[in-house]
C-alpha cells in the first residue's frame, strides 16, 4: 500500500478528521510520535529520501548519516504531530485557538484585507503547522484570494473546502484566475500563494541555499505586475504546544529592463527571506519532496 497516497486521498484526510475527533489530545500526540518513529525506520520510501535530501542541503551537507536519521525523525515527528493538532483544531476550534500567536503584524494585515487599504501578497512556505495558521487567521478576519493547486483532487479538494469554510476565496491557478489576483492587489486586497514547492519539469531555476532549485516565480511575476510587496508566513511551533504565526518585512519588487532579470532577483530575494526562517529551525520545514534532485546521489 502506497502510505504516502493514501495520506493525500480524501480517505485519508477524512481518517483524519475522526482521529481529531475522538482521541484526547495527549493520547493522539503520543500515537503520532510513536507512527512517525515507525516510518523513520523505512528508509528506503520515496518521501523519506526527499526529506533526507531537503534536510542536508539546508543543514550545510553534514557528513554523518546518523545525524540525517535524526533530523529525518524529527521531521516525522513533528510532521505528524502538527497533522493531529490541525485535525483537533477542526473539533476544539475555541479552546486550541488559544495556542496559537498572531504577530501584531499579521493582526494589521488581518485589519487592512477588510479594508481593502494593503495590496499585499503573502507567500506560505512549509512551515510547521501552514495550514492551521492559515485557518486561524481565516476565522480572526483575514480576507484574501488563496491561489491553490490547478487541478485540485482528493486531499487537495478537501483542504480547500477546509479553507473556504474560513472565509477565503480559494482559486485554483489559472490564466483567468491570476488576472483577477492582480485586479485584487492593485484594489488594496490580499493574495495568498505558496513559495516552496518544487516544480520538476521547470527549466529555469532559482538559487535556493546556493543551489539552483525549480521554484516559482509566479507569485513574482503577479506582484511585478500589481506593483505589490511580497511577505513571507512563518508558522512556528514550541515545546509547550503552542503556536505563533508571524509575516517578514515587505519585500518590496525591484524593476529591470530585462523581464526575466526582474523575475529571478525579485525571486531569490523573497527566498533569501525564507532561507533565514529555515536556518532557525530546520526541523520545522516540512518539505516531502525533492527540491534538489539532482544532488540526491550524494547524500550520506
Amino acid at each position: 500500500m502506497n502510505v504516502q497516497a493514501f495520506l493525500n486521498s480524501r480517505w485519508g484526510v477524512g481518517l483524519g478528521l475522526v482521529i481529531g475527533w475522538l482521541l484526547p489530545y495527549r493520547m493522539g500526540s503520543h500515537l503520532g510520535s510513536l507512527l512517525a518513529d515507525n516510518i523513520a525506520k523505512r528508509q528506503n520510501i520515496p518521501v523519506l529520501k526527499a526529506i533526507r535530501l531537503n534536510q542536508w542541503v539546508i543543514r550545510g551537507k553534514p557528513s554523518s548519516a546518523s545525524d540525517l536519521d535524526t533530523a529525518v525523525r524529527n521531521v516525522l515527528r513533528h510532521t505528524v504531530q502538527t497533522q493531529f493538532d490541525l485535525f483537533y483544531y477542526q473539533a476544539h476550534k475555541k479552546s486550541f485557538s488559544s495556542r496559537v500567536q498572531l504577530s501584531l503584524s499579521l493582526l494589521e494585515l488581518i485589519e487592512n484585507s477588510q479594508n481593502w487599504t494593503s495590496g499585499e501578497i503573502v507567500v506560505a512556505p512549509h512551515l510547521s503547522n501552514f495550514d492551521l495558521a492559515l485557518q486561524v487567521a481565516g476565522y480572526q478576519g483575514l480576507k484574501a484570494q488563496v491561489l491553490s493547486h490547478p487541478n485540485p483532487t482528493g486531499a487537495y479538494r478537501l483542504q480547500n473546502e477546509i479553507r473556504e469554510k474560513a472565509g477565503y476565496e480559494v482559486t485554483p491557478s489559472s490564466p483567468e484566475v491570476l488576472k483577477m489576483a492582480a485586479e485584487r492587489l492593485k484594489k488594496g486586497g490580499v493574495v495568498i500563494t505558496g513559495v516552496d514547492f518544487p516544480m520538476p519539469q521547470k527549466k529555469d531555476t532559482l538559487t535556493f541555499f546556493g543551489h539552483p532549485a525549480p521554484l516559482p516565480v509566479g507569485h513574482i511575476r503577479l506582484a511585478l505586475e500589481a506593483e505589490a510587496p511580497v511577505r513571507v508566513a512563518s508558522c512556528w511551533r514550541f515545546w509547550d504546544n503552542r503556536y505563533r504565526v508571524d509575516l517578514s518585512e515587505p519585500v518590496t519588487m525591484q524593476p529591470h529592463s530585462d523581464p526575466y532579470t526582474a523575475l529571478r532577483k525579485n525571486a531569490e530575494a523573497v527566498l533569501s527571506v525564507l532561507e533565514g526562517l529555515i536556518r532557525n529551525n530546520p526541523d520545522q520545514w516540512l518539505m516531502f519532496f525533492p527540491v534538489w534532485k539532482e544532488l540526491m546521489a550524494q547524500v550520506p
